[in-house]
């Protein structure tokens, strides 16, 4: 379970580097006139940009899914999901950005309190940040595809034990319908023995019954014996 749930993070984390890189191509597309200009530190506040602004919604995913289910459970009017998700997605756009912003200002050593009042934190928006309004839709999605796909596992999952339990319950009753019909026939074969003064053979075959019939209970409960 652990290495799953280890597995998941690895691949959310992935699929959220890559939208960090498709990010930064496109950051420099719509700087394309002013990249010849940048410096070496502008260059890397663009690309570290856009990679914060992917690992924080890598962090966010499960935030997003677990909303999601909540909301889904909570409401049955569409005209409420949509409103909650459409508040969610502002103040997603908002404090993402307020956090990227603040995590490239340590990143590059421009910590300065004095620069995070009202008028400063307005200002950092840009355009372009209306992409985590996107991003926060992108996730939602994301989110509805995965609780399907999982829904569907969980019933093949149920599907599959209730097979095994059918199986399980007919070999009980092939077993139940078997020992009476295989001990009336066992005992017809030793009185026709006894008939026929095949007393030896009699005994014989009663001895080998009651072995039979001891590994029989030894064996019960097991879906598989050996042959012999």
């Amino acid at each position: 379970m652990a290495s799953n749930r280890r597995l998941s993070w690895i691949r959310v984390l992935g699929i959220w580097t890559l939208v960090g890189l498709a990010l930064v191509v496109m950051m420099y597309m719509s700087l394309v006139e002013d990249v010849d200009h940048y410096s070496l530190e502008e260059h890397c506040v663009t690309f570290f940009a856009q990679m914060y602004r992917g690992w924080i919604w890598a962090l966010l995913t499960p935030v997003v899914f677990q909303f999601r289910r909540e909301i889904r459970r909570r409401h049955s009017s569409w005209l409420a999901v949509g409103g909650l998700h459409l508040l969610a997605a502002a103040t997603f756009l908002v404090w993402c950005n307020i956090v990227r912003i603040w995590a490239l200002n340590i990143t590059f050593g421009m910590w300065d309190l004095s620069m995070y009042n009202i008028d400063h934190i307005a200002s950092i928006f840009s355009p372009f940040t209306i992409v985590d309004f996107y991003l926060y839709w992108l996730t939602l999605g994301a989110g509805a595809l995965y609780d399907i796909d999982r829904e569907k596992r969980l019933v093949e999952q149920h599907e599959e034990q209730l097979r095994t339990q059918l199986a399980q319950a007919e070999l009980a009753a092939l077993r139940q319908q078997l020992h009476p019909h295989f001990l009336f026939n066992s005992l017809n074969a030793v009185s026709s023995l006894m008939r026929e003064g095949e007393s030896g053979k009699a005994v014989e075959a009663i001895a080998l019954l009651s072995q039979l019939l001891r590994d029989l209970l030894s064996h019960t409960g097991q879906q598989e014996i050996e042959l012999r």
